[in-house]
């Protein structure tokens, strides 16, 4: 029998189809003993009884009456280091984050998943061990534990054997992996991620048993399912070397921080999103899905140029979706009355020609669409925007530039290299774009770029 059928859960929900829908989804995951209250003082009363291994609390029942519910749990010396989840529709961020603080261990928003509510419970139940925060005891003047040692949030009986039945049966299934016998292996391996879904080492042994029978798509599945557990558990090292193993031999391998992004859409967790998207751009800079999906969380939490720099290597091919192009506009608009603002040109330049001596000039900076920027030591062309007598502004792609950085660059077109070994250092990098300042050209450099730009509207050149 399953140690899951007595691990206790109370279920705080006054909505009653709501408690019948969280009913069903536990059942179907092999727990059994539930309790149910509407009401803030029998849900202490059940607590008190000390039957309980987790809560699932609805977030206006928990923080009724100024976080009356959480602050009696938090401060109860039986009863402070219970995990609370915290199910809301829609709470503000500033009250989530309050009632984490106080004592509640996660919030999940309303409507959610099956999956996505057992990957909660389960991290929390079978997760790593996390401090139990204390500061409610000095607020509320209450004489709790002793705060001077840390102290990890305990385990109960229950839970602990349903952990020790798992890796009772992953040894099993290693052994029998050692021993080549492949479906009892199988065996084993699915019997221990039925009773710990998050145990992404189980996974990783189903996915070399299959390999063993010469099966490399479930291999690839499985690999795939143990880096998103890892993920899920915050072991972002370990996600993201099984990733690099598995595109190896799967170049269709989902990206784990991406798939557990996904999991969460619509959580309003921003912050998580941001995280999770970043990651997987990070682990895989080329996916076109991951940028976007960052860029629109970017937006939703207000962050315009963060998400029009997340874009800028779309919009340099032209792949932006329309909903999102006025975004990269209005930003680009924005970057350049911020510069106007500050006394710089947009249109026009003023400076002193660099090709005739220290006479004071204005020049036109030329529109140079046929024409790319290309860095040898970034193994990269990088599109022009324009040109003046003492610049040249480029897009750069997402990539990484410094103020102040010197660059060397060969000016190239369609047609060949117009341009060679140019110097140049950056002086402005906006979300899309690149201004650098031309520096010691030689003569022949001179005169071979003097020919690339074309004449202004009154006839003369950039060199005059």
């Amino acid at each position: 029998m399953s140690a899951k059928q007595n691990i206790g859960i109370l279920v705080g929900e006054p909505c009653v189809p709501v408690a019948n829908i969280i009913a069903k989804i536990l059942a179907d995951n092999g727990y059994r003993k539930i309790a149910y209250s509407t009401d803030r003082d029998e849900i202490f009363v059940i607590l008190k009884k000390r039957e309980t291994d987790i809560a699932l609390l609805d977030f206006d029942l928990a923080v009724a009456d100024r976080f009356e519910l959480i602050d009696r749990i938090a401060t109860d010396r039986e009863l402070y280091h219970l995990p609370l989840l915290l199910m809301g529709r829609g709470a503000s961020a500033a009250m989530v984050a309050e009632a984490l603080r106080l004592g509640g261990r996660d919030y999940i928003n309303k409507p959610f998943t099956p999956y996505l509510l057992m990957v909660r419970i389960e991290k929390i139940l079978f997760g790593p061990r996390e401090p139990i925060r204390r500061t409610i005891f000095k607020e509320k003047g209450v004489n709790g534990p002793d705060a001077t040692h840390p102290e990890l949030t305990p385990r109960s009986e229950h839970v602990t054997l349903q952990i020790e039945q798992a890796r009772k049966l992953y040894e099993e299934g290693l052994n029998l992996l050692e021993l080549r016998k492949y479906d009892r292996a199988i065996a084993k391996f699915a019997a221990a991620v039925r009773v710990h879904m998050l145990y992404p080492e189980a996974y990783v042994g189903l996915a070399e048993a299959f390999r063993g029978q010469g099966n490399l798509e479930r291999w690839g599945q499985f690999m795939s399912k143990a880096a998103e557990t890892c993920a899920w558990l915050d072991r972002d090292a370990a996600a993201s070397d099984i990733f690099a193993k598995t595109r190896k031999l799967d170049a269709t391998a989902p990206n784990p921080f991406k798939t557990v992004a996904d999991h969460m859409a619509g959580q309003r967790n921003a912050s998580e999103l941001e995280r999770l998207y970043t990651r997987a751009l990070e682990l895989d800079p080329h996916n076109d899905a991951v940028r976007l999906a960052l860029a629109r969380v970017h937006m939703e939490a207000g962050r315009r140029d963060e998400a029009a720099g997340v874009l800028s290597q779309l919009s340099s091919r032209g792949d932006v979706p329309e909903e999102l192009r006025e975004l990269v506009l209005s930003v680009t608009r924005a970057d350049a009355r911020a510069t106007a603002s500050t006394g710089a040109r947009v249109d026009f330049i003023e400076t002193a020609a660099a090709f005739d001596g220290p006479e004071k000039r204005r020049v036109k900076r030329i529109p140079l669409a046929e024409y790319a920027a290309r860095l040898p030591q970034r193994e990269q062309n990088f599109h022009m925007i324009d040109a003046s007598a003492l610049g040249v502004s480029f897009k750069h792609g997402g990539e990484s530039f410094e103020i102040g950085e010197e660059l060397v660059f060969d000016l190239v077109s369609m047609s060949g290299v117009k341009v060679r070994k140019m110097g140049a250092v950056v002086r402005r990098v906006t979300p899309l774009v690149v201004g650098c300042e031309l520096q010691g050209l030689s003569q022949d450099q001179k005169e071979q770029y003097a020919g690339v730009i074309p004449c202004d509207e009154s006839g003369e050149g950039a060199s005059g």
